[in-house]
């Protein structure tokens, strides 16, 4: 049985104007790409909006890890 592998990130809103949005879509196209596909990516969630669809276009599979402790931030 192939083991799991976990992707551990954290991603910041998918908004065309963002200076980060081109890196990210690059990187969830290289995880999409991997011959190996027994993953998971584990995304913490802050504030991002389009965060679930954007993952989801990818068809990628995820967890979402809404965090509890904003009054950190």
């Amino acid at each position: 049985m192939d083991k799991e592998i976990l992707i551990g990130t954290t991603l910041r809103e998918f908004n065309k104007n963002d200076n980060h949005y081109e890196t990210q879509i690059l990187f969830l196209e290289s995880i999409k790409k991997q011959t190996y596909q027994n993953y998971r990516l584990i995304v913490t969630e802050f504030f991002e909006k389009n965060l679930k669809e954007t993952l989801n276009k990818f068809n990628l599979k995820y967890t979402l890890i809404k965090s509890r402790k904003l009054e950190f931030l």
